[in-house]
């Protein structure tokens, strides 16, 4: 999975605009340190307690 299909599916989700920005910057920086991402694991719905 590459950033675009991330970037759809997590707008999908109904991610949060920031979040998702704060998602692609810290994976962008794990590349740059020239560790190996998978962008699908940012894709885990978030636990909701009630």
């Amino acid at each position: 999975m590459g950033k675009e299909e991330f970037l759809r599916e997590a707008r999908k989700m109904g991610l949060g605009e920031d979040l998702i920005s704060e998602i692609i910057k810290e994976v962008e920086e794990d590349i740059a340190f020239g560790l190996s991402v998978d962008w699908a694991m940012y894709l885990i719905p978030p636990v909701i307690n009630d």
